[in-house]
């Protein structure tokens, strides 16, 4: 009965409740129905609490078009490789996302899937992008010229992102501007414009505009929490807590980067241990027990990250916690595995 109402009520598009919708279409027995909808879902919690409860989610949808046994032609398994790739890539395993990205690739050439080739080839130049192989990013983002004006936006800011990265500020700049007039007026519960105002916020801080990108970042807070993107908040708080810190107010990188940490740790979001480490650097600049405090905080994923890719992580936790407690032995053993 639920399903149904949800279902007259427009909500496999509708990113609000379509997740509901798909649990509920599951319960009652209709995998195939529950996939889009799961999907939208997937979209939802990947920009809300981050990669973690958006893998498990699109394992329930992946599960869902299996037992409604969807013949290899439906497009909806694309939209599951690519929405695979893009996480994956988040979570730094490039490999895995790669091998993804190129599968939903080669199926959407195959059956003509356009709105899948076009999120895949997207995600491809992110992925270059964020292993810096930047001459291929730009190749890949200059050939997506085609789509409606939320997708060219999205291209746009990539290639702002693109430029940021090659710290050619002034040129990220009027990609962003032409990111954000592109996009308009159009639906935008992805948080696609208070994105564009955060890279800005970037460029801006990189030629020295400090005011301006506080101002930037100040609009992507206001824009991020109006669409109830609490990841988007967080990264706000962080940006503004990282340009306190460069100007020497550390009470106000403390408050900004603590906000931030409350944001991460409500969504259990990954980004929760670097964020804690800058607070605690901010803070040792302050009050070394409270600085300790953080680190003691942060002991339970420590021997996780030093087993893992982020073991650098854990040493920058050992560090300050050896600066703040005046441990030059410590500092020199663990600098030294630096």
């Amino acid at each position: 009965a639920c399903a149904t109402v949800l279902s007259s009520a427009g909500a496999v598009d509708n990113p609000l409740v379509a997740e509901r919708l798909g649990h509920h279409l599951l319960a009652a027995g209709c995998p195939g129905d529950a996939v889009t909808p799961l999907l939208r879902g997937v979209e939802v919690r990947q920009i809300t609490v981050g990669c973690g409860g958006a893998l498990a989610l699109l394992e329930v949808a992946e599960g869902a078009l299996r037992d409604a046994c969807a013949p290899a032609t439906d497009e909806r398994w694309g939209r599951i490789w690519v929405s695979a790739g893009e996480l994956r890539g988040e979570l730094s395993d490039y490999e895995a996302a790669v091998a993804l990205i190129e599968r939903a690739q080669q199926a959407a050439d195959v059956y003509e899937w356009p709105n899948v080739g076009r999120r895949a080839a997207l995600a491809r130049a992110r992925l270059h992008l964020v292993a810096g192989r930047f001459d291929l990013a730009r190749e890949t983002l200059t050939g997506l010229a085609d789509g409606d004006r939320t997708h060219r936006s999205e291209v746009l800011r990539e290639l702002g992102e693109l430029d940021r990265r090659e710290r050619h500020f002034p040129d990220a700049i009027v990609h962003l501007d032409a990111a954000i007039s592109t996009l308009g007026d159009a639906v935008d519960w992805r948080g696609q414009l208070p994105r564009c105002f955060l890279s800005r916020g970037r460029c801006l801080e990189g030629i020295g505009d400090l005011d301006a990108a506080r101002d930037d970042y100040l609009s992507a807070l206001a824009l991020f929490e109006a669409r109830g993107l609490g990841l988007g908040v967080g990264s706000c708080y962080d940006r503004l807590g990282r340009l306190a810190a460069a100007t020497g107010d550390i009470a106000a990188a403390a408050g900004h980067f603590g906000r931030a940490l409350s944001q991460f740790e409500a969504l259990a979001n990954e980004r929760r241990t670097t964020c804690r480490l800058r607070l605690a650097l901010a803070l040792a600049r302050r009050d070394a027990q409270e600085s300790l405090a953080e680190v003691e905080r942060a002991r339970p994923v420590l021997r996780e990250l030093e087993a893992g890719a982020s073991a650098v992580v854990a040493v920058a936790f050992r560090l300050v916690r050896h600066a703040a407690s005046d441990d030059a032995v410590g500092w020199d053993q663990d600098f030294g595995h630096t």
